[in-house]
């Protein structure tokens, strides 16, 4: 295991946070470098002679896991571009008991609205992206900002 800095690669010194980055030699399935976009930190001293793990400090890139599956922003924008109806689209994920409960936030375009639109969203993700959606919600045109993220994490893991 190794922590790197996200942008190059490099290892990042003991103690400092990077992208957890592991290999294993495992012959029935060998991973060589395998970036797990999560971030963590080695602790700086050695314990029995091996660094160890520090923390987990959140997600370096976009992708979010979701009951078990990684959802990345590039499937979202794939989806919306089957509908011309959807100006922009959020994933919320948030959990509930222990489950992870999928929300999209969905901006129409200006005078655009389609009935049947929320339940052929959910059959493509299904399909596509083999993710549930369950709650789909509909913003006021002009709620969604250009510039936020397109999958937002707000589990609470405590």
């Amino acid at each position: 295991m190794q922590i790197v800095d996200p942008t190059t690669g490099e290892d990042v010194e003991p103690g400092a946070t990077g992208e957890i980055v592991v290999t294993t030699f495992n012959k029935a399935y060998p991973l060589l470098r395998f970036g797990t976009g999560d971030l963590g930190a080695l602790s700086p001293q050695l314990l029995e002679g091996r660094q160890h793990l520090l923390g987990l400090f959140g997600r370096s890139g976009e992708a979010i896991k979701v009951r078990g599956m990684f959802l990345h922003p590039n499937q979202l924008k794939m989806a919306a571009m089957q509908f011309p109806q959807i100006k922009r689209l959020q994933a919320v994920i948030t959990r509930l008991e222990n489950s992870d409960v999928v929300t999209l936030k969905l901006e129409l375009m200006d005078g655009s609205h389609d009935e049947t639109l929320a339940e052929k969203l959910k059959m493509l993700a299904q399909s596509a992206v083999r993710l549930r959606i369950d709650h789909i919600e509909f913003q006021a045109v002009g709620t969604l900002g250009e510039n936020e993220r397109s999958i937002v994490d707000a589990r609470d893991w405590k």
